[in-house]
């Protein structure tokens, strides 16, 4: 009975210790990954987009530059374009599908695993975090229509 206690006690000494240590290297690895990741919380307000979601990627490199070089590649094949347009309305359509049209050719290289949906709820935000290296970032979001 008495080796029986003891064998018991030993176990549970070593079950706790056991414990500890696995508690001790999750912390370990907790603060590991706190050192080599960044994070970031957003949020979406926009009341009047319908549906409350935008498409959003973080890139290494502005893309502005790469947006203005498409747009004056393709100038002359959109001014004809708004040249045929008959009316002012039409005219509007065309030059915003060719500004989306030059926007999302700069997201040929994103992957879908890099494309993420921020949605809009009273009082959310979504966490995000990477440990792709530090540096400068961009946000991008795909381009959405409010009111047409």
């Amino acid at each position: 009975m008495m080796i029986r206690r003891s064998l018991t006690i030993s176990a549970l000494v070593l079950a706790g210790m056991t414990w500890s240590f696995s508690v001790s290297a999750q912390d370990e690895d907790m603060e590991r990954w706190k050192r080599l990741t960044w994070q970031m919380t957003m949020d979406l307000d926009t009341p009047n987009l319908v549906p409350p979601a935008v498409q959003w990627t973080v890139l290494d490199k502005d893309p502005v530059p790469g947006f203005k070089n498409r747009v004056k590649k393709m100038h002359v094949y959109y001014r004809k374009q708004l040249e045929r347009a008959k009316d002012k309305a039409k005219k509007e359509l065309a030059r915003s599908s060719q500004m989306k049209v030059s926007w999302d050719m700069g997201f040929k290289e994103v992957t879908g695993d890099k494309v993420y949906l921020l949605t809009s709820a009273p009082g959310v935000s979504h966490g995000f975090s990477s440990n792709t290296p530090d540096g400068k970032k961009w946000i991008v979001r795909n381009i959405v229509r409010i009111k047409g």
